[in-house]
């Protein structure tokens, strides 16, 4: 038998029973091959194919995808907080310190809701293609692929294995930061004309830095705190935010001098660039 194969048969294995029979669950094969063709296409195709190419015009693509995920992350934060933080069942209700996983049944509409998230971040690979078709190849960095890989992974792990507990915390809070980080992407595609509107750009971009240190200090907690969350979960709840963070800083030096007169959280999210997205 192969390494793959063992890996394979290792995945299905601690697959949760509840969800075996789901699409993408059970077997891992297809969300491998899915994050393997991702990263090839990204790193590798993209470039060739769009070497002799000019830009495509996908603006109106892009503002309804933009608008869709305003929507949907909007509908994911509140759907997901009703069943858990706030529920209407005080016994069900998370704890906010530590939250341990529901194996029972009572948990499967919150897995039901997280497989569906898992969906959104699969087409949440949409906004890699936008930077092909419009031809924006400095955007599609090393930090940027690694970004969707690990949340997409993360997100099936947690589903595959029906670990839902601690990691709640991060998907309501990314799903409310998405609100409006795609808002202002969609008010930055109608290009200058929308600059007076947009004059909260940098504190969205520290919002979004907020939001990876909150994840790496929410999912230490089960490090230090028995609530019955795997601590293999919450090696990656902590790990991965922080080496977000520390790419997102080496990103930071390489790209930027310290003599510009212009902040770098403004600039990291300027709006001339996010309004070339088609």
């Amino acid at each position: 038998m192969s390494f793959f194969d063992d890996v394979v048969d290792a995945f299905i294995d601690t697959c949760d029973s509840r969800v075996r029979t789901w699409p993408l669950m059970g077997n891992p094969t297809t969300m491998l091959l899915l994050v393997t063709g991702y990263v090839t296409l990204s790193i590798w195709w993209a470039p060739w194919f769009m070497r002799s190419r000019g830009p495509f015009h996908v603006r109106g693509l892009v503002r309804a995808y933009d608008l869709a995920m305003v929507l949907w992350n909007a509908y994911f934060a509140v759907a997901m907080a009703r069943l858990s933080y706030f529920h209407e069942d005080e016994q069900k209700r998370y704890s906010w310190l530590c939250q341990g996983p529901n194996y029972t049944r009572r948990g499967l509409p919150l897995l039901s809701l997280a497989w569906w998230y898992l969906i959104m971040k699969i087409v949440d690979l949409f906004d890699t293609a936008t930077f092909v078709m419009t031809k924006r190849m400095s955007h599609l960095t090393t930090l940027h692929v690694f970004h969707h890989v690990c949340v997409i992974g993360v997100m099936w792990m947690s589903v595959q294995t029906g670990v839902l507990g601690q990691n709640v915390f991060p998907m309501i809070v990314n799903s409310l930061v998405n609100v409006p980080t795609y808002s202002y992407y969609f008010l930055a595609t109608f290009g200058p004309v929308a600059r007076n509107w947009l004059w909260w750009k940098r504190y969205l971009t520290e919002l979004q830095i907020a939001q990876l240190a909150s994840f790496a200090i929410f999912g230490a907690v089960p490090l230090f705190v028995d609530c019955g969350f795997p601590r293999w979960m919450a090696l990656i709840m902590t790990g991965i935010p922080l080496v977000l963070l520390v790419m997102f800083c080496g990103f930071y030096r390489r790209s930027y001098s310290a003599k510009r007169s212009i902040g770098w959280l403004e600039e990291c999210c300027d709006v001339e660039a996010h309004s070339k997205r088609g």
